[in-house]
């Protein structure tokens, strides 16, 4: 989290330094019996006050810390995002895989167990097609049959666009997942 970086390091309110410098000064002194003015040196403790260069240095290195601290948190975040809808993208193709592979695997139990032909052994079917079935494609009807080894009985409702369509939506109910 960006706040945690405040821990990093605190910046200091600078106090202020003198800077001493030499300066020369008036005095009075006899040579000879007479009196005269001289320039003197002598030291001024403080000649100029200035920000602490140590504590602005610490400020400066302080700021620039945080500030590259937070542009490798962004960058982290930003590949940790990347990396999270990723795995989120592979984790959806193999659940897709994973339900094509049980599909497929079902289908080839039941052609082994029964052979091409025991899949499905039709004893009856009626149809209840009504003259608009070539416009609508719709149709329904009853059906008697061994399916996988099983008699069953069940009506239907069909709305199909081709035999193929219909070859489809059997091996879809047959096992579930197969056509997709």
């Amino acid at each position: 989290r960006s706040s945690d970086l405040d821990g990093i390091c605190k910046t200091k309110k600078c106090s202020s330094v003198c800077i001493p410098c030499i300066k020369m000064k008036t005095k009075k002194t006899r040579v000879l019996g007479k009196k005269i003015k001289i320039k003197v040196p002598y030291t001024d403790k403080c000649c100029k006050k200035s920000s602490d260069p140590v504590c602005v240095s610490y400020n400066a290195g302080c700021v620039g810390a945080k500030k590259t601290a937070n542009a490798a948190l962004t960058v982290a975040k930003t590949t940790l995002n990347t990396a999270k809808k990723s795995l989120d993208g592979a984790t959806a193709v193999l659940t897709a895989t994973a339900k094509t592979y049980q599909a497929g695997a079902s289908a080839a139990s039941a052609l082994t167990k029964f052979g091409m032909t025991g899949l499905i052994l039709v004893k009856k079917i009626d149809f209840d097609v009504e003259i608009g079935v070539v416009s609508s494609g719709k149709f329904s009807g009853h059906m008697e049959a061994k399916l996988l080894g099983k008699n069953q009985s069940f009506g239907f409702d069909l709305k199909l666009e081709s035999v193929k369509d219909m070859a489809v939506d059997l091996a879809e109910k047959m096992f579930p997942g197969i056509a997709k």
